[in-house]
């Protein structure tokens, strides 16, 4: 199968970006390695094979607008699986190859990779694994009615079959709410009766790289990460929801197609998903919308 990953990146350091196209050329199952500057060019990022796109305008939506255009670039050249994979992080050798694994015995349209985790300098933090779907951005600006809703985090989700269809829906997300912009992309997928899949191996490796995230992991929060952009980010798609009432969410919710009481809770998902991770195996959504732990034989 033809597996395009897709890399927004902007400012990360070049090291970072490297070591990252360093674990996605090493992949098992060959991949094409899409990176689109959100407008800039670093030719730094050339050959090998690789697509090295630009933004001729910085979007600066948290990467939003780059993944769709290279998920555009993928479709338009044929790709069957789309996944996407952030300037900052790598992933395992064996993560393309189980995406395909898993479209291909299941069918699935939509995978989540859960991460394990990692200091700025790639020093392991502490191994949730399993235990992690959609841990940072979720918080208050999914929880409703005092329940928290599941999403696939963009970093490491897949699309293919009718999944491609919405490599574009990045950009139909305010700005205001571009921080958490993958709860709502993910969300609206998993309203759709897609064949989804949340596998239960950690195969991305996520570099923590905000104070907060630091904070999460009870590790010294270097000194250079006091002020969090990422936090402000968040705290301004919070206070946008906020100002919302029961009708203007309903009606967020319906521009994007969501269906919320089609998303399992957080905490089902993460239990199941743990039950994957000792089976070696994924949660699957079948096409009868019933919910099971696959396991490859």
């Amino acid at each position: 199968m033809k597996v395009a990953v897709v890399t927004p990146y902007r400012d990360e350091p070049e090291a970072w970006v490297q070591a990252m196209i360093a674990s996605v050329a090493a992949q098992s199952h060959r991949v094409t390695h899409v990176l689109v500057g959100d407008g800039l060019y670093n030719p730094a990022y050339d050959g090998d094979g690789r697509i090295n796109l630009s933004l001729s305008d910085a979007a600066n939506d948290s990467g939003g607008t780059p993944r769709a255009a290279g998920g555009a670039w993928a479709v338009q050249n044929g790709y069957e699986i789309v996944v996407y994979v952030d300037a900052d992080d790598r992933v395992d050798p064996g993560f393309a190859a189980a995406l395909v694994r898993t479209h291909q015995a299941v069918g699935a349209e939509v995978i989540s990779v859960p991460h394990a985790y990692y200091d700025r300098n790639m020093r392991p933090a502490r191994n949730l694994t399993w235990q992690h779907i959609g841990v940072w951005a979720h918080g208050s600006a999914r929880q409703i009615g005092g329940t928290f809703y599941n999403f696939m985090p963009a970093s490491g989700l897949a699309l293919a079959g009718r999944g491609l269809d919405h490599v574009g829906d990045w950009t139909r997300v305010p700005k205001a709410l571009s921080r958490v912009h993958d709860v709502f992309f993910s969300q609206a997928l998993i309203s759709r009766p897609y064949v989804l899949a949340w596998l239960g191996q950690a195969l991305y490796h996520y570099r923590l790289t905000h104070a907060h995230q630091y904070e999460r992991f009870n590790l010294a929060v270097p000194y250079d990460l006091e002020s969090d952009a990422k936090v402000e980010g968040n705290e301004t798609a919070i206070a946008f929801l906020s100002k919302l009432d029961d009708a203007g969410r309903r009606a967020l919710e319906a521009k994007f197609g969501i269906r919320i009481e089609l998303v399992p809770e957080q905490g089902k998902v993460r239990q199941a998903v743990a039950t994957a991770h000792n089976k070696r195996g994924a949660l699957v959504r079948g096409k009868d919308g019933q919910y099971g732990i696959f396991v490859p034989t």
